[in-house]
């Protein structure tokens, strides 16, 4: 199996899902890419600013 072929499905966490504004297309270990631009997916920035990460605080 080479690297990057395969992903873990994990349970689910509220604050992982949210980041994106849509979910991950994850099926049978294997992510799916979409046809949009970039990466195909979208951050979710009013998320990520409403909960800013501890260590990223401290370095600044």
């Amino acid at each position: 199996m080479s690297a990057g072929t395969w992903i873990e499905e994990k349970e689910t966490d509220a604050a992982y899902d949210s980041v994106l504004t849509e979910p991950l297309d994850i099926r049978d270990g294997h992510y799916h890419m979409n046809n949009k631009p970039g990466l195909g997916y979208e951050l979710n920035h009013d998320f990520i600013a409403s909960h800013p990460d501890p260590l990223w605080e401290s370095m600044r």
